[in-house]
């Protein structure tokens, strides 16, 4: 497995519909996807540390299958496009035989994820569970957030409860670091496969934004530094 911090997101598919990705892409290739304009989106981004919040298994015939705030289902491609919307294809050609076909049996993954779910797990990464979510910057997010709170409920008189609820959140990250091997969370968590793409994945940028003068030029200068 490759690991991948940042997906591509600034060569990402966005605007109108292209319709052009019907004819690239094949069966079991995958769709990574953010909105600009959705808070559930946002939060999946904060807790993954991604540009990603959305992720689609091509099935072909332009659809596409994901999990949605209802649950599993399979939309049309044209349905991620949009304002403030960015769509990621990945073809794996290393893994799916082209021209092959997935029966719908097999694509019963995914669960649905409502708001609240989302908070509810972005909570547990805050203090370190599962421990290997845990980001030193949810720490300082969480001593600037608390302060905030704080300060607009007790005013100047906000320095002893911060400190409280300081140490409070402190203890719950001591008690999972302690406790990290013995916690046991399903690997299978939102944000778990966004870290990682097998090696043989192939990112296919917006043809367009390749034509763009910023994407030339750091071509440009990526060889230059090669050379």
């Amino acid at each position: 497995m490759a690991k991948r911090n940042r997906h591509p997101i600034n060569l990402s598919w966005e605007g109108d519909y292209e319709s052009v990705l019907e004819d690239i892409l094949t069966s079991g290739d995958l769709l990574f996807f953010a909105n600009d304009n959705s808070t559930i989106s946002w939060l999946v981004q904060y807790f993954t540390k991604t540009d990603i919040s959305h992720v689609g298994i091509y099935i072909g015939d332009g659809k596409v299958f994901h999990a949605t705030l209802s649950g599993s289902r399979i939309d049309h491609l044209s349905t991620f496009f949009g304002n403030g919307r960015h769509v990621v294809p990945v073809i794996m050609p290393s893994l799916i035989k082209k021209g092959s076909t997935l029966n719908q049996p097999d694509l019963s993954v995914g669960m649905p994820y409502p708001i609240k779910s989302v908070i509810f797990r972005g909570a547990r990464y805050l203090i370190g569970i599962p421990w290997r979510k845990l980001r030193f910057t949810y720490v300082f997010d969480m001593i600037i957030l608390l302060s905030i709170i704080t300060a607009i409920a007790f005013g100047s008189d906000f320095v002893f409860p911060l400190a409280m609820l300081l140490v409070a959140y402190i203890i719950s990250i001591t008690f999972s670091f302690l406790n990290r091997d013995k916690i046991n969370v399903p690997i299978s968590d939102p944000g778990e496969g966004f870290y990682y793409l097998p090696s043989g994945a192939e990112v296919l940028p917006c043809v367009k934004k390749m034509n763009e003068k910023w994407f030339i030029d750091r071509l440009t200068r990526a060889v230059s530094r090669e050379n």
